[in-house]
């Protein structure tokens, strides 16, 4: 059995969460964006947002300062439940009018517009695009089965890309594909990601509030109210395939808009609560996470891991204390977590499946990864 250890590492980024990241809060959005669910930019300090369901058929045109600069009326369209907004190569916006809580509704679909820059103020007129899921076949599905509200969108390469959010356990996201042009279509689905392991019973931190692509087209994120994720090193629109990092809030806010300004920065809302709660426009710069990734896969682990393979027990050694030890799965399910109080630790593998298994150690208070190793179980 051979180690890989640089695998090992590149696996184990992928499936960590780097905890704590701050947001930086730029300003609070105009009293009337107070249910912000999709955002655009057209410039570093113009944003574009849409209202939530049951808000008015418009957009908002606002500056990092909270100004409200431009409202757009949308003619030919319901605010039947606005979830996203997406926008083209060439200034076009798509307003994703997708919400489907109950997953009965059969009237999905998403407004075309053309770029709002361009209409000076006056009302512009939506193209529809009508859609359905390729693998709903009943309205609402079983209640073990609620995976076709959606809340997600973001167009590349002439089409807009589609990521549900469940309501059933375990969280997952399962990606769509439809045309950007006038129509009706039955979306395709292209893959699913597992947001949640077994344990995740919090639904509201891993079900998916927004999603972006970056303008070049190398990574996405998606959203939810406390954590995203990064995906990055995908090939064509296999998104939800490539390399992945988790990135973890300190806030746990009811966050449902982001998109990207340039490769690095994002921007990112949370709508109103309680009156004080929320209703605020964020950045966060993503290149020191990508750049300590790099330098992370630069290093071999420290950690020394035997028998390996093993039947039985295995042994950690030459580890600090307090650390949270973790077993998980190829898919990045935390099987087992302990903390140790030693620099050596004794893990039971018995009850584990034969496979290849990956030790994750992660510091405690910072939830850093300190290094990792892949293990089989014979």
């Amino acid at each position: 059995m051979n180690y890989l250890p640089i695998c090992a590492i590149l696996l184990c980024l992928l499936l960590n969460p780097v905890m704590g990241q701050e947001l930086k809060k730029l300003s609070r959005l105009p009293a009337k964006v107070n249910e912000s669910s999709g955002i655009e930019v057209s410039s570093l300090n113009e944003i574009w947002n849409i209202n939530d369901s049951g808000g008015e058929t418009e957009l908002y045109l606002c500056d990092t300062s909270g100004n409200l600069i431009q409202t757009l009326k949308i003619n030919g369209s319901q605010n039947r439940d606005w979830e996203d907004l997406a926008q083209d190569d060439q200034g076009n916006f798509f307003i994703g009018n997708m919400g489907n809580n109950n997953n009965s509704s059969r009237a999905l679909n998403i407004y075309k517009i053309t770029n709002p820059k361009a209409a000076a103020g006056e009302p512009v007129q939506a193209e529809e695009i009508q859609f359905s899921y390729e693998d709903q076949f009943s309205f609402p599905p079983p209640k073990d089965s609620l995976n076709f509200d959606c809340e997600a969108i973001f167009w590349w390469d002439d089409h807009l890309y589609l990521f549900s959010k469940h309501r059933t356990l375990p969280m997952r996201t399962n990606l769509y594909r439809i045309p950007d042009s006038a129509g009706t279509y039955v979306a395709k689905k292209l893959g699913s990601f597992q947001t949640g392991g077994p344990e995740d019973t919090n639904i509201f931190s891993f079900w998916i509030t927004a999603a972006d692509i970056s303008p070049n087209g190398s990574k996405v994120c998606l959203l939810s109210q406390d954590k995203m994720w990064i995906f990055y090193n995908f090939e064509g629109d296999n998104f939800l395939d490539g390399q992945h990092m988790q990135i973890d809030f300190p806030s746990n806010t009811q966050k449902e808009a982001v998109c990207f300004v340039s490769e690095s920065l994002l921007y990112i809302t949370d709508e109103e609560w309680a009156g004080s709660i929320g209703r605020y426009l964020y950045s966060i710069n993503i290149q020191s996470i990508l750049t300590n990734t790099d330098e992370i896969l630069k290093k071999d682990p420290p950690i020394s891991v035997y028998p390996n393979p093993s039947s039985d027990q295995i042994n950690i050694t030459h580890i600090p204390e307090n650390q949270f030890i973790e077993i998980i799965d190829l898919n990045g399910i935390v099987l087992k977590r302990l903390i140790n109080h030693s620099s050596k630790i004794q893990i039971d593998v018995k009850d584990l499946p034969k496979g290849s298994y990956y030790i994750r150690i992660k510091d405690r208070t910072s939830g850093k990864m300190t290094s990792s190793k892949l293990i089989e179980k014979i």
